[in-house]
């Protein structure tokens, strides 16, 4: 902003308020009679503020004024609504995203975190709670500025999540900080904010938080960060301690045989006995001393003087390095989550999941994704961020439903009567039905499947039905899709945008400035989770789902055409076949060539191993696919 006033600027700042103290002695804040005016000033200042320099930003994070005076607002006055709204805009102001062509951008986010840090005051998130109650109870009837206080708590959140933390140095102070997310994240829940995004999150297809879908997955995503689905899906609930009456908080630990300690209190020793038998023996001098040595024997009353050192040591040659060609670093994993926040986030997880949360904000957010990158009105960090989450909630229902499938085969195992070595017969249909998906082929030699939600049919012919799929029908009505959460994303078009995208990403030269082997790898990790899925479908899935996907992977799927099958394939004016997804001689676009071409020609200068290790995973989800389908005496196009 040229010509900025920063006795202007400072003046504004003062006009908030102070902190005095009560009767008491403890200090409160006390805001003056124009704090609601200077806060719109504040405002109107980091709006007209330049992108460039940020000069008002800098001025106004350097005194820390969200720690001194606009959270203090915020929880000494939650019940003037006026007050907390305008101080939540500057807020607001203070933690949006940085501007790729601003200067200084390392200052900016220490300034950023000193916000992020302010809002661990306790109550300061329990207001912003409070301030979005009255509009949501209004609900469906709210007003203009019932919907603008949503969308101001729905961007300050999404913020607020998005600081990142400071890496810790060596030497450095401010080491806390990289827990800092963490501690938001547990303040968060504790104040019920969680909640909130979850009741929010739930009405994101209708008016006014259509358009707030992209906002609300963005936060869902950063709320995730740093958790994988394995992680998610091995949490357990925390060991609560029961204390006896008049026991001491201190737990009586008692070391186990082999604990750090002891093992460090017998390397101690070691090291002390070493040092005696070192010392105890003849002076040494060092392998590489060039001084005269002089050999004398018992039997001899005269030495030999050597001039050469009997215990030099020659390194050996080693052969000289070989120029390499420069790899990708893999990306630093995050910091470890603490187990009580991992058990809070699986919790968390599944309330979006089987609340349907997840399925109505990604359903929003895939309808503004399907024009295409570069078309739609969304960025590029939203195809990402949706196949992110997308990829995690899918990843998390299928070890989940592979666990518990895991489970069922132990159970019968147990139950089973021990078989005559001789009967191999029986013993080996007995033992096919405790075989892992990854090795057992299904009923007709494959192993892979959709699922489809229950009460919905598709629509096929008679003798496209295999006859042993046909027989549970009768279940339909009282079976429940194990995968029903995530049918949202499992349709045809989250397929095909998926595809198409990748295929283009993967037709460009490695060179090209379009090239973008970020969303590249994010696209193929999703389409990969999505097949794996699909192939699990067939074993764990309802009657209704294993009929679904036996239909949709064989070539005839036009008698399919119209219906949504909630079975992972959405096909709506559109024949195109699963086979021809997975090859197509005509075009060499589809997953196997694509896949094959792309490991042949890995290229480790842009590309890290993590990313061959999704090719490898996906040719092989791949080829079994393609086993079903010759086994099925489906002809590939």
């Amino acid at each position: 902003m040229p010509g900025l006033d920063v006795d202007l600027l400072l003046s504004v700042v003062k006009g908030l308020g102070s902190h005095v103290a009560d009767g008491t002695g403890n200090r409160i804040y006390c805001k003056d009679d124009d704090c609601l005016p200077c806060l719109k000033d504040l405002q109107r200042l980091l709006r007209q503020d330049e992108s460039e320099t940020k000069e008002a930003f800098q001025i106004l994070g350097h005194y820390n004024i969200a720690t001194s005076d606009l959270v203090p607002i915020i929880v000494t006055y939650p019940k003037e609504t006026d007050i907390v709204y305008n101080a939540l805009k500057v807020l607001t102001y203070l933690t949006m995203p940085i501007d790729s062509a601003s200067e200084n951008k390392m200052l900016q986010a220490e300034y950023m975190q000193l916000v992020k840090e302010a809002f661990m005051e306790k109550d300061a998130m329990a207001v912003i709670v409070g301030l979005v109650a009255e509009p949501l109870s209004r609900h469906p009837r709210m007003t203009e500025a019932d919907g603008l206080i949503v969308q101001l708590i729905i961007t300050f959140i999404r913020n607020l999540l998005a600081v990142p933390d400071r890496a810790a140095t060596a030497g450095s102070g401010g080491d806390h900080r990289t827990r800092l997310r963490q501690t938001l994240l547990i303040r968060m829940f504790d104040d019920n904010v969680m909640e909130l995004l979850l009741v929010i999150a739930q009405h994101a297809h209708a008016k006014p938080f259509r358009t707030e879908a992209p906002l609300l997955m963005e936060i869902f995503q950063q709320v995730f960060k740093g958790a994988t689905a394995a992680d998610l899906a091995q949490a357990t609930a925390p060991a609560v301690v029961q204390r006896q009456p008049g026991q001491s908080r201190r737990a009586n630990i008692v070391r186990p045989k082999g604990s750090g300690m002891a093992n460090e209190r017998a390397a101690m020793e070691r090291q002390k006995q070493q040092l005696r038998q070192r010392s105890s023996g003849p002076p040494a001098r060092h392998a590489r001393f060039g001084g005269l040595f002089v050999r004398r024997y018992n039997a001899e009353d005269r030495g030999s003087v050597l001039r050469s050192n009997p215990l030099a040591s020659h390194l050996p040659a080693l052969p000289e390095p070989k120029k390499a060609s420069k790899t990708m670093n893999e990306h630093k994993p995050a910091a470890q989550l603490q187990s009580q926040l991992l058990w809070r986030l699986r919790q968390y997880l599944e309330q979006l999941l089987q609340a349907g949360s997840f399925g109505v904000v990604m359903a929003a957010v895939l309808q503004d994704l399907k024009p295409g990158l570069h078309i739609s009105r969304l960025s590029r960090d939203a195809f990402v961020c949706f196949f992110r989450f997308a990829k995690l909630a899918t990843a998390f229902v299928r070890i989940q439903q592979d666990k518990a499938m895991k489970q069922k085969q132990e159970a019968k195992k147990q139950q089973q009567p021990p078989v005559n070595n001789g009967d191999t017969a029986t013993s080996s249909a007995a033992a096919g039905d405790a075989v892992s998906p990854a090795v057992q082929h299904g009923p007709d030699g494959a192993a892979s499947g959709s699922p489809t939600q229950a009460g919905l049919k598709a629509g096929s012919r008679p003798d496209a039905d295999p006859e042993g799929l046909r027989k549970d029908e009768g279940q339909e009505e009282v079976s429940e899709s194990p995968f029903a959460c995530v049918s949202a994303i499992m349709g045809w078009e989250t397929f095909h945008m998926v595809h198409v995208l990748w295929i283009g990403l993967v037709d460009m030269p490695g060179k090209a400035p379009e090239k973008d082997w970020g969303m590249q790898h994010e696209s193929l990790a999703l389409l990969k989770e999505l097949l794996f899925a699909l192939d699990l479908a067939l074993y764990v899935g309802t009657p209704a789902d294993k009929r679904a996907a036996d239909r949709l992977q064989r070539s005839d799927l036009q008698s399919c055409f119209g219906n949504r099958l909630l079975c992972y394939m959405y096909l709506k004016g559109c024949d195109v076949c699963l086979c021809r997804l997975l090859h197509d001689d005509m075009k060499e676009s589809g997953l196997l060539p694509v896949v094959g071409r792309l490991l042949k020609n890995f290229n480790f200068a842009y590309q890290p191993r993590s990313h061959a290790v999704d090719l490898v995973q996906a040719l092989h989800i791949i080829l079994r696919m393609l086993d079903r389908l010759n086994a099925s005496g489906v002809p590939l196009p």
